[in-house]
């Protein structure tokens, strides 16, 4: 007796079978692809902007440090020394200036003063008495330019800054202005506002810069009330 065969099934796929895979493959891998760009970028945004606040943060502890134990003697009129004074009696002097900066135009503003704030960065500073700071914006870098009486120190105090603005509140005039001279008045504004605007650092990776946007940038602004607004 003769058995019945069974067909085989080693005909192997089918080219309407081989094209569906691809086809669902295709659809898999765009949606993983889609869904990995979208968490790079997104955690690529939040170190961006965590990189912008430690800036501001860092700028602002040392400027409202420095700010708030200003120091100024009262010199009669007439008699201020515009050119090297003497030290410790550096009058607090801001100035009102613009830069340019990617293609637009950012404030670049300086001032200097006397205060009696210090930090021991090297061995040979005194810990505590006067010292006259200076800050000014280089390319894209804050500079704390701290003179001691026999020393002078300058550091980067924050980088990736565009612009560096300041206003005072003047209490005779009620009223805020953009620089202080003290050949018009010989008193210390009441409070500062400090603004700045931070770029958005980019990645040097090439994945990431793939998929940068635009150039970003952050700005912040805080005040700092003067304890002392009168000349000792």
């Amino acid at each position: 007796m003769q058995r019945p065969q069974v067909p085989s099934s080693d005909h192997g796929f089918t080219l309407i079978e081989v094209l569906i895979s691809l086809a669902i493959t295709a659809v898999i891998t765009s949606l993983l692809y889609g869904t990995l760009r979208t968490t790079i970028q997104s955690a690529h945004a939040i170190d961006k902007q965590a990189d912008a606040y430690r800036i501001a943060r860092m700028v602002f502890h040392q400027l409202t440090k420095d700010f708030g134990m200003i120091y100024q003697k009262k010199i009669p009129a007439g008699s201020l020394t515009e050119f090297d004074p003497p030290f410790g009696l550096l009058l607090f002097k801001a100035g009102d200036d613009v830069r340019l900066a990617e293609g637009d135009i950012y404030p670049s503003d300086t001032v200097h003063f006397t205060t009696l704030s210090f930090q021991p960065v090297s061995k040979g500073i005194p810990l505590s008495g006067q010292s006259e700071i200076s800050y000014s914006l280089s390319e894209d870098v804050l500079i704390r330019d701290a003179r001691f009486r026999e020393r002078r120190i300058k550091n980067d105090l924050g980088e990736s800054i565009l612009g560096f603005n300041l206003r005072f509140f003047d209490g005779k005039k009620k009223d805020w202005v953009d620089e202080w001279i003290p050949e018009a008045t010989n008193e210390l504004p009441k409070a500062i506002e400090i603004e700045l605007i931070i770029q958005v650092s980019h990645a040097s990776s090439p994945t990431v810069r793939f998929f940068e946007t635009p150039i970003e940038k952050r700005q912040f602004k805080t005040i700092v009330e003067i304890p002392v607004s009168e000349t000792v």
